[in-house]
C-alpha cells in the first residue's frame, strides 16, 4: 500500500467521479481505477459502489456492514454497550467482529 493509493481514494471520495479526478491528478481514468482496485484488494473491502459511470456515496450509514476489530479486553468492557447501541439506533447495520 502506498501513499498515492490514499491520495487517489481521498480525491475520488471528494469528487465521486473517476474521470474528473483522473483529469485533476493528470492520470488516465483506467489507471486511477486500477489504483483504487489495488487498494480495495489490499484492504479486502470495496471502497466505492459504482453504477455505470457514477460513483455512489454511502455516507449516511443507515444500511450496510460495519467491521469492528478489537482486542480481547474490549470484548467485555466496550463491545456489549456499543453493539447494543448500534442495534437500537441503526437496525439495518450488520456488525462483524474481527
Amino acid at each position: 500500500m502506498e501513499l498515492r493509493h490514499f491520495t487517489y481514494f481521498k480525491a475520488v471520495a471528494e469528487e465521486l467521479n473517476f474521470r474528473k479526478v483522473a483529469d485533476r491528478l493528470f492520470i488516465s481514468q483506467p489507471g486511477l481505477s486500477r489504483q483504487i482496485k489495488q487498494l480495495e484488494e489490499e484492504l479486502q473491502a470495496p471502497l466505492f459502489e459504482q453504477d455505470k459511470k457514477q460513483v455512489k456515496e454511502i455516507t449516511e450509514g443507515r444500511e450496510g456492514e460495519l467491521r469492528i476489530g478489537f482486542l480481547g479486553s474490549a470484548a467485555n468492557l466496550v463491545l456489549p454497550n456499543l453493539l447494543t447501541r448500534i442495534n437500537l439506533e441503526q437496525p439495518l447495520i450488520t456488525t462483524i467482529l474481527e
